[in-house]
């Protein structure tokens, strides 16, 4: 669960970063 946020939330500043 958590672990699955975290991801998540790295995947969104990964595409922001972009």
């Amino acid at each position: 669960s958590l672990y699955f946020t975290m991801c998540f939330v790295l995947e969104i500043l990964y595409s922001m970063a972009l």
